[in-house]
């Protein structure tokens, strides 16, 4: 059962989540960008995503720890399984957009210029510093559109109202797409790199 901890705690620890996994994916598009290696990017692009994906999924889930132990917050049982899904694939989906960002930059600093640009509104619309109820009608379609935005309504609904796999999945599947795009994207851009 959740304990009587504030709805607004609750959703400030899911925006909390989901910017950590945002600033944490403005890492990988510094890495790859105007650097030279004699190593294939594609070898770069796979090892750095593996990388920050497993680095970010462990913040989130120290954060979601320190949230548990001393601020008592709780799911409903059986919600671990999908919260850890929902958390892994965030951490994929921005790890992959870093790299798209990367891909399309042509130096270090146009890379985070481009990533200011993409996450930061991100950071505003998809509802992590924001609340979506509080966002005028005209942004809705894009509050629906970006791959924030199913995650801060996953860790709220999963941490606020005790969904579990039957609202989870449908997320899911929006941050599947969303990394497979920027993954296809990236690695078409850094094919072109490849002398």
């Amino acid at each position: 059962m959740i304990r009587p901890i504030s709805t607004a705690a609750r959703r400030a620890l899911a925006g909390a989540v989901v910017l950590s996994l945002i600033a944490a994916a403005e890492g990988c598009e510094r890495r790859g960008a105007g650097g030279f290696t004699p190593t294939p990017m594609a070898d770069i692009l796979a090892a750095t995503i593996v990388a920050r994906v497993l680095i970010v999924f462990a913040a989130a889930v120290a954060e979601l720890a320190v949230a548990r132990v001393f601020f008592q917050v709780t799911w409903v049982t059986g919600a671990s399984t999908p919260l850890t899904c929902l958390l892994a694939a965030g951490s994929a989906v921005f790890g992959a957009i870093g790299f798209a960002i990367a891909a399309l930059a042509r130096a270090p600093h146009v890379a985070n210029t481009l990533a200011n640009l993409v996450f930061i509104p991100m950071m505003a619309l998809s509802g992590a510093s924001l609340p979506a109820s509080m966002m005028p009608p005209a942004w809705a379609a894009v509050h629906g559109a970006l791959p924030a935005t199913p995650i801060v309504d996953g860790l709220n609904a999963l941490l606020v109202g005790g969904a579990g796999w039957a609202e989870t999945a449908p997320r899911l599947g929006w941050l599947a797409l969303w990394t497979i795009g920027a993954v296809v994207l990236g690695a078409y851009r850094w094919s072109l790199r490849e002398p």
